[in-house]
């Protein structure tokens, strides 16, 4: 019965850890989709992309708590699927246009 509990337990976590990486994603996206601006308009379309999956993720892994009073679990799923669908379409334009991925400033590197 403890193995269950704890198992339980590691997936909350899991769970909430990932969708603290997903804010942190939207924090960090919308700082490099800036700083890539001056390697040209693909390199920060590539981080556009990278910001709405991380919108996607965030939504889907908020608890319900927080999203279900603004949000309907519905509603929910469908800006999400519509945020990854347009960042798949965005990296793939990008991809096909360029002939490959730009090349980006990731500022830490």
């Amino acid at each position: 019965m403890m193995l269950l509990k704890t198992i339980d337990y590691l997936l909350k976590a899991t769970r909430y850890g990932s969708w603290a990486i997903g804010l942190l994603g939207i924090v960090v996206s919308a700082v490099l989709v800036f700083a890539n601006l001056s390697l040209g308009i693909f390199s920060a379309l590539l981080f556009v992309a990278t910001l709405l999956v991380s919108i996607a993720v965030s939504l889907l892994l908020a608890p319900s708590k927080i999203v279900s009073d603004k949000i309907a679990d519905k509603k929910r799923y469908i800006i999400s699927g519509t945020c990854l669908g347009i960042a798949i379409a965005v990296g793939g334009v990008v991809y096909l246009i360029n002939g490959g991925f730009p090349e980006i400033n990731l500022l830490f590197i």
